[in-house]
């Protein structure tokens, strides 16, 4: 997505907001014949089974399904990565993943943060584009936990150049996520209530 050749401009070196949301589903399994396997099956209960496409792994599949060992997807939760740039604000989706939403926060924290870990340690992520500055989500109860889970998990370091204009302010909360990540969550299912 992001290596040489891949289409998406070079910027100059900005942060970027790591962005998580779901997106409802035809609740149908499709053969991909890229990968000879099934998808639209939760990940949840997904890893559990084969989904490559034999005869054998689809009668599994078929019982699977028939007895909730697992389950078609609901929903995919997307997970796209945006410049904060005025010239390229362009989302690249880098997960798209299938979920019948039983899963729990640590869970989700879990491959938050796996997805930060790429993207430090990817030789055309961090290094060349920049840091992960945010992270963004709807008001989903479970996904907000999740976050706050990689977002607030250390304080901000004294060393930082904003320390010296936060930390004197009254109930400033100075817990960030690593690299001094922050949280962007986005309240509208708390206003439709």
């Amino acid at each position: 997505m992001f290596g040489p050749g891949s289409g998406n401009p070079v910027l100059a070196r900005c942060g970027y907001v790591l962005m998580i949301d779901e997106v409802s589903l035809d609740e149908r399994p499709r053969y991909d014949t890229t990968h000879d396997s099934v998808l639209g099956i939760c990940r949840e209960h997904g890893s559990q089974y084969d989904l490559s496409v034999t005869l054998e792994n689809l009668l599994e599949l078929q019982l699977g399904l028939r007895d909730g060992t697992i389950h078609r997807a609901k929903e995919a939760t997307v997970v796209s990565l945006a410049p904060f740039s005025e010239t390229h604000y362009n989302p690249t989706p880098i997960i798209i993943s299938g979920t019948c939403k039983t899963e729990r926060d640590v869970q989700q924290a879990k491959w938050i943060n796996r997805s930060l870990e790429a993207w430090e340690s990817n030789p055309h992520g961090q290094a060349v584009r920049g840091l992960i500055w945010s992270i963004a989500t709807d008001g989903d109860a479970v996904q907000r936990k999740a976050v706050h889970h990689v977002a607030m998990a250390y304080r901000l370091e004294p060393s930082s150049p904003i320390y010296p204009l936060l930390e004197p302010l009254a109930l400033m909360n100075l817990q960030c996520g690593p690299n001094s990540i922050t949280v962007d969550i986005d309240y509208k299912h708390l206003y439709k209530r």
